[in-house]
Formats: structure tokens, C-alpha cells, sequence
């Protein structure tokens, strides 16, 4: 579902930007 690939996506970013700070 087009839906969960965007939660998925979301989820990664949000990790790498708290990898980052």
C-alpha cells in the first residue's frame, strides 16, 4: 500500500535525522 511505503519512508528519515543531531 502506497500509504505504508510513505510511514516507512517517514520513519527512516526521522531515525537519520536522529542519527545526525
Amino acid at each position: 500500500m502506497f500509504t505504508k511505503y510513505v510511514i516507512d519512508e517517514f520513519e527512516s528519515v526521522k531515525s537519520l535525522v536522529a542519527n545526525l543531531q
